[in-house]
């Protein structure tokens, strides 16, 4: 949470002055775009732990916070969460499904970065203030490194069927080509004149710091980045970063949401006619009223008299008669 707001304070200090205070005054398809932006991402888990775990109660509210922990916390954060909530449903080992999930979706994830620098660069990516060719040669190295060695070693990674990789692949290529899809209409609400050439720039650059691992606040960190190559004058920035504090703002908002449909209820406190009636602890134990066993102690002890006197009473023992 500290490097977030580090990295969200940076992110501030490039902006003017007012710009964040635009967000109140975007048009309502700013906010539906956002919406659906963050909830592609829960709605791709949830019809890939369907086929795997086969459980639907409860499945989307677990996957949503799956998806808000891994972005406003830190990574693998919400990996943890579900590995505990699978475990409370009894699910049979549910850490090799998520881990096979997640190595897949940083597989999808590299592969559509590299197709979306390769475009960059032939469209005099190296042209853009601030890049230069180390800077993209290292992100392409950091990129590029992980998915051969998981791919070398994707028969001891993985242990799902082939089917079903065909299937957690699929499904994470749509959920990561419909995410970058809507980012567009969101920068494009904040600032119609982008051109097509800034959004492959920014789509690229987004792509690039969401391979970072273990980085929260990728969202703010992108708006910082963008407003430090300066690509196409503030404007540009300004609509990169306002779009960023807006989906962040839905991810704060839906996050409020689940933790409060996810409380458990309040406590009843007894009243008066809770009192009157007799507890189930008393009902259980079988409990006796006082005059009870008072009458009860009486018997006993009168019980205990009677036997006393039966053995200080002389027993009569019949003599024998004599033999006249």
């Amino acid at each position: 949470m500290i490097l977030w707001l580090a990295i969200a304070i940076v992110a501030l200090r490039h902006i003017p002055a007012g710009s964040a205070a635009a967000l109140k005054h975007l048009p309502g398809g700013f906010w539906l775009a956002a919406l659906a932006y963050v909830l592609v991402h829960p709605l791709a888990d949830l019809a890939i732990f369907r086929r795997l775990w086969g459980v639907r109660d409860g499945m989307f509210g677990a996957m949503t916070r799956r998806f808000l922990s891994n972005e406003l916390m830190f990574a693998y954060s919400g990996d943890v969460y579900l590995f505990a909530w699978a475990r409370t449903r009894g699910i049979a080992a549910p850490l090799h499904a998520i881990k096979d999930v997640s190595v897949l979706s940083a597989l999808v994830g590299n592969g559509v970065t590299i197709a979306l620098v390769v475009p960059f660069l032939a469209n005099h990516g190296l042209a853009t203030p601030g890049l230069t060719f180390p800077h993209i040669a290292l992100s392409c190295a950091v990129v590029i490194a992980p998915s051969i060695g998981m791919i070398g070693l994707r028969r001891r990674l993985l242990r799902m069927t082939g089917p079903d990789a065909l299937f957690v692949t699929g499904v994470h290529l749509v959920r990561a080509v419909a995410m970058l899809g809507l980012l567009i209409p969101v920068w494009l609400t904040v600032e119609p004149g982008l051109t097509l050439d800034t959004c492959v720039l920014f789509l690229t650059l987004r792509q690039l710091i969401s391979r970072l691992p273990f980085m929260p606040g990728k969202d703010m960190l992108f708006a910082g980045a963008v407003a430090a190559i300066g690509k196409a004058g503030g404007a540009a920035s300004i609509a990169a970063a306002l779009g960023a504090f807006g989906v962040v703002g839905v991810e704060v908002a839906l996050s409020l949401v689940v933790a409060a449909a996810t409380l458990p209820p309040p406590r009843r406190h007894p009243g008066p006619a809770d009192q009157a009636r007799p507890s189930l602890k008393h009902a259980l134990d079988g409990a006796i009223p006082e005059d009870q066993e008072v009458i009860q102690g009486a018997g006993h002890v009168q019980c205990d008299h009677r036997q006393q006197d039966d053995r200080n009473r002389p027993v009569n023992v019949p003599q024998p008669q004599a033999k006249r």
